[in-house]
């Protein structure tokens, strides 16, 4: 995906670009889900985060990341009707159980078991450059240590780039 919007050389100090191969890891493979709208991307995302607690992950190892804080909020208030317990995490607060709810740019640095990005139907942002917004993502992309899960309910260049490399060849 990072390497539509930049070359070889793009990473820098706030942001290295780590090749897959050489990041260390193995896992799953990223889960990707269009959804009709946003109320089923919001039911699909309850389910994923009770599905990833029943297999063990405690709430505080879970991470949704959001690009603007405004999604964030809704968030909030979507998963407290589902009973998912969720904090807004300006501030770090390690005891309570709950998935941290961050946005791209406040998750650097982080890392949680498992972590969801949803609404990347609203990136690249109008405002920012593709390539500034595809080093944002990346960030996000890579804060998680197992599971991943992007969702979207809206078309955007970065949707569409994500549905080409999820096709068929």
């Amino acid at each position: 995906f990072l390497s539509a919007y930049m070359d070889e050389t793009s990473g820098n100090e706030e942001i290295p670009v780590v090749h897959p191969e050489f990041g260390g890891r193995k896992g799953a493979q990223p889960e990707v889900r269009r959804l009709p709208d946003s109320m089923q991307e919001e039911e699909h995302l309850a389910a994923w985060l009770k599905e990833r607690f029943a297999a063990g992950v405690p709430y505080r190892d879970m991470a949704v990341l959001g690009r603007f804080n405004t999604q964030l909020d809704r968030l909030q208030g979507a998963l407290a009707k589902r009973k998912i317990p969720a904090i807004l995490a300006n501030v770090p607060i390690q005891t309570q159980d709950a998935v941290r709810l961050l946005t791209m740019h406040s998750s650097k640095g982080l890392e949680f078991n498992s972590v969801a990005i949803t609404d990347l139907g609203c990136m690249p942002c109008a405002k920012v450059p593709a390539e500034e917004e595809a080093r944002l993502l990346y960030v996000a992309l890579t804060r998680s240590t197992e599971r991943l899960l992007v969702t979207y309910c809206r078309e955007s260049e970065f949707t569409k780039q994500v549905e080409r490399l999820r096709a068929p060849e």
